[in-house]
């Protein structure tokens, strides 16, 4: 069998294990190809903020990518663009142990692992190990700041265009029809990150911040 034939096949086996038994509040499946097929060389998921964490409440969207040498090598795990972490990269890679091929990864690591691991690491980072300056500085200068910090800083500039754009859909796009994810404490108030699936532009989903 191929490389690529042993990596699809691997991740139709994750699939079915995944639809099987799952951890509550995870989401995690295959893309949509273009002529409407899985693509099973990417998942889209999504990671619940861990109970008792300033992250629960919080729904985080990521992507896995699988290369066709997987399982012998880690998928590419990402955040959007801009995540607010001390081990997140700027482009949103997250960086794990158990995600480093010379380092944590084993083939015998499942989807499950990986994406409980990653809630894991929301909350307790590893400063010994940084992808990012400013996450890092923040969380080891001053923890408390860090805390109240959201994890898309970037957000609060997109809101006027994100509801521009979704009253001049028609039907209006109204809160009732957004998926909604639950955000990090900021500024000491609970905050609601809603995901707008018709205002994307350059590739990228668009996202707000409204406090509840």
């Amino acid at each position: 069998m191929s490389g690529g034939g042993i990596a699809r096949g691997r991740l139709a086996e994750e699939r079915k294990s995944w639809r099987k038994n799952h951890p509550h509040g995870f989401v995690a499946k295959p893309d949509s190809s273009p002529d409407g097929s899985l693509d099973l060389m990417v998942w889209k998921c999504i990671i619940p903020g861990k109970p008792g964490t300033d992250w629960e409440g919080g729904y985080f969207p990521l992507t896995l990518h699988f290369s066709e040498d997987y399982p012998s090598k880690p998928p590419k795990c990402k955040f959007p663009q801009g995540f607010f972490h001390p081990n997140i990269y700027p482009s949103g890679t997250v960086c794990l142990s158990i995600l480093n091929e010379d380092y944590g990864w084993r083939p015998a690591i499942t989807v499950k692992q990986i994406l409980v691991g990653i809630q894991d690491l929301l909350d307790q980072p590893n400063p010994a190990d940084p992808a990012q300056t400013d996450g890092y500085q923040l969380f080891v200068q001053d923890p408390a700041e860090y805390r109240r910090r959201p994890c898309f800083p970037f957000l609060d500039q997109l809101i006027v265009n994100l509801f521009s754009r979704a009253l001049r859909q028609s039907p209006p796009l109204l809160v009732s029809n957004m998926t909604t994810f639950g955000y990090k404490t900021y500024l000491g108030c609970p905050l609601r990150l809603l995901f707008i699936p018709l205002a994307k532009q350059n590739d990228m989903w668009k996202w707000v911040v409204l406090k509840p």
